[in-house]
């Protein structure tokens, strides 16, 4: 459980953590949860830590839907919204065949791979059509209800191409409104979302809003090739840390 008995340390811990998770959030538009919910989980017990990151995760979109709503590419979001809705029903079949860790492992995988690609130079030289980002909504969708990872594969997806920054992050912020309201629909008709849930988020958020507030003024001065490099090295971190957990390392 999360309350008094953490230690001074502890706490200061999580606050650390929560900054950083903000931080990221900020800049990027996506990652609070997968820094937060990695850093943590270890010390946390996932069914206190996970709703009230998809709270924070709400909150934070809602706090960037603003700033981020004149640069959202509507023709990509609603068609990737479009193939999560496909993907996901797949996912919760996937169950029946395939282990959640062998989807995982396989996920993170993919996922580093072409991080690192894109790190290196590699770059889409045709951006997909209709059929094309449908395809990677599916796979976003089949992700996120068979391994919780339903976010690496659009963030990547995002910065595969030359999109300028401020419409990948908007985008982003968009399409995570999206899966977080659905997300916090499928928490609260479960039942997991308590009277400490809504105590630790809003404890929570203003120390998230805090490193919000820091990455979004590191993005305003941020170049094309610096965003993309801190997005990609953000995608590997989180898949190596995913991956060393898969393997039972921590």
């Amino acid at each position: 459980m999360l309350g008094t008995e953490l230690s001074v340390l502890e706490l200061a811990g999580i606050v650390c953590v929560l900054l950083v998770g903000g931080f990221v959030r900020g800049y990027g538009g996506f990652g609070t949860s997968a820094v937060v919910i990695t850093a943590l989980s270890p010390f946390i017990s996932p069914s206190v830590l996970v709703p009230v990151m998809i709270m924070l995760e709400f909150v934070a979109s809602l706090i960037q839907a603003r700033g981020a709503w004149p640069k959202i590419d509507w023709s990509i979001l609603k068609v990737l919204v479009l193939g999560v809705a496909i993907g996901s029903p797949l996912g919760l079949m996937t169950h029946f065949f395939v282990s959640e860790q062998v989807v995982r492992m396989a996920i993170l995988i993919f996922v580093l791979a072409i991080s690192i690609a894109l790190l290196m130079g590699w770059t889409l030289k045709r951006q997909p059509g209709t059929a094309g980002m449908v395809a990677v909504g599916t796979g976003s969708g089949v992700a996120a209800t068979a391994a919780s990872l339903g976010g690496l594969p659009i963030v990547l997806f995002m910065v595969a191409g030359d999109r300028e920054p401020s419409v990948i992050r908007a985008t982003m912020v968009a399409f995570f409104l999206c899966t977080n309201l659905l997300a916090l629909g499928l928490v609260a008709s479960g039942g997991l979302l308590t009277s400490d849930s809504f105590l630790y988020a809003a404890v929570g958020i203003p120390v998230m809003a805090a490193g919000m507030w820091l990455g979004g003024r590191h993005f305003l001065g941020a170049s094309a090739s610096s965003f993309r490099r801190f997005v990609l090295s953000l995608l590997i971190c989180l898949a190596l840390a995913g991956l060393a957990r898969v393997a039972g390392l921590f």
